[in-house]
């Protein structure tokens, strides 16, 4: 959909827009004072629109005489409401065009939209203190004020992991943390918290550190596990009084050891998905390939190094474990940029064994083989070939013993194959409820959008879905049927 003023042109994000984003954006005048940090690169600014730009009500803010990206402007769905009728602005504008009047012009269509239109009855917005450019816009178009909101953290900023965790620490008066991740554990969520927790084992001895990973860690991840000398993870902690750091979750429903995070006297979220609900004390969300590749930035290594003493030379350690999930979570350095490079080089500079880590990845028998060809053998195809996909109901499972670990695997694969643009297995874990595994390139389509009504989520390229059905045949439809509107 566009929208069109008197002057502007507010229309959908494109990948070709990367380079007039990262043009306005690397500005240090203009992310800052809105809550994120400049760009470092159009490859950056690239991953933005594909993961963050890219919501139903995200539009480019275009000047119409030549239809160049110049800011961004979005009706934020269900941001910090529950109601499907309340709904966010929020906005940015590139610093030459400030002071014509782009911006209210700009917000006063996107609001017209937001009313008329989607049939809201609340459009709130919000500034941080002394951004007075974005106060005076939205005075401009009617917004009256509410409230203030105190301690607001900035999750784009610049995140001092130390800085933050000491804080929790002393300000709450605790010797006990604990690392939770999500459910059904990946290489990248065991890495984080993993990683974590033998860095704060290493800078902060005064404490007791106790990781927390479901027993179904995937097979590779947990090769390296289960070498470790200092944690067994498998263990459910019982304390009175801790405080909780949650790695690679963006939704509170699937994180593992919910319970622990309720009773918690104070949290710490670090995740890298564009649909992190927010939850959490302190939230520290990047959107980038992995978890691990935020923690990598987020922990002081030179300090990490020094305080090594007497543990140096034993493995898996912090780094090598950051190192997993990033290698996981990026298909094996399938799918990576230069901060990615630069994060692995850096890691392996600290003494990580790549051939150790390398391991990991590998961990499949003959049998392993065997059932997944029985899968392949199972694939369909829709959307002109285009999409190819595996359902796997009670009645395989049972007969021919497959395991949610024999088809987790198998989307990206499916991906992966030369004349394929989206991959997708729906297993039934339990009668009647599917847990959807969904993987596209992220360009030829986002199936982080393409979730997005059915209650999923994740990044542009690789997003999941859990869906309780008693009529799958219907959830298929309605799926391809969207792929269908979404190829239009």
């Amino acid at each position: 959909m566009e929208l069109k003023t008197e002057r502007l042109i507010l229309r959908p994000w494109k990948e070709s827009d990367a380079q007039s984003l990262y043009e306005y954006a690397k500005d240090p005048d203009v992310g800052p004072i809105a809550g994120w940090p400049p760009h470092k690169s159009v490859e950056e600014s690239l991953n933005v629109i594909r993961d963050v730009f890219n919501g139903a009500e995200c539009y480019a803010i275009c000047e119409k005489e030549n239809n160049k990206a110049i800011g961004a402007i979005e009706l934020k769905l269900n941001g910090q409401t529950d109601k499907e009728d309340e709904c966010e602005l929020g906005y940015w504008l590139g610093k030459p065009f400030w002071g014509r009047g782009y911006m209210p012009e700009a917000a006063k269509e996107l609001i017209r939209h937001g009313f008329e239109d989607l049939k809201m009855s609340v459009i709130w917005c919000g500034y941080y203190d002394g951004n007075n450019k974005s106060k005076r816009v939205q005075e401009k178009v009617g917004f009256a004020y509410h409230h203030t909101c105190q301690e607001v953290p900035v999750p784009y900023m610049k995140f001092e992991f130390d800085k933050v965790f000491r804080q929790m620490m002393e300000e709450h008066q605790l010797d006990t943390v604990i690392l939770l991740g999500h459910i059904n554990p990946d290489g990248d969520a065991a890495g984080s918290v993993m990683g974590i927790a033998h860095y704060i084992h290493v800078v902060y001895p005064q404490y007791q550190v106790h990781p927390y990973l479901e027993n179904t860690l995937d097979k590779g991840p947990k090769k390296m596990v289960a070498q470790d000398q200092v944690f067994d993870p498998f263990l459910l902690p019982v304390e009175e009084r801790y405080g909780v750091v949650v790695c690679d979750t963006a939704i509170l429903k699937r994180l593992a050891g919910r319970e622990i995070y309720e009773k918690a006297e104070a949290s710490i979220v670090i995740d890298h998905h564009a649909s992190n609900e927010g939850y959490g004390d302190v939230n520290c969300t990047r959107v980038s390939e992995a978890c691990a590749e935020n923690v990598y930035e987020i922990l002081d290594w030179n300090r990490w190094k020094k305080k090594l003493s007497e543990e140096k030379g034993v493995h898996p350690d912090a780094a090598d474990y950051v190192y997993m999930g990033i290698l996981h979570d990026t298909g094996g350095f399938a799918r990576v940029g230069k901060a990615t490079f630069h994060a692995a080089a850096e890691l392996l500079s600290l003494g990580v064994d790549h051939d150790y880590v390398m391991q990991t990845m590998h961990s499949d028998t003959l049998h392993d083989l065997q059932k997944r060809g029985y899968l392949f053998s199972k694939v369909q195809r829709a959307v002109d070939n285009q999409v190819a996909f595996v359902i796997v109901d009670r009645e395989m499972i049972e007969k021919e013993g497959i395991s949610y670990e024999d088809i987790h695997s198998v989307s990206e694969f499916l991906r992966d194959c030369e004349d394929v643009k989206m991959g997708f297995t729906m297993y039934e874990e339990e009668p009647g409820r599917f847990r959807c595994s969904f993987r596209s390139d992220g360009k030829w389509i986002n199936v982080n959008e393409l979730l997005a009504p059915f209650g999923g989520g994740g990044h542009a390229g690789s997003a999941g879905v859990r869906k309780r059905t008693e009529d799958l045949n219907e959830f298929l439809e309605m799926i391809l049927h969207r792929i269908e509107e979404m190829k239009k």
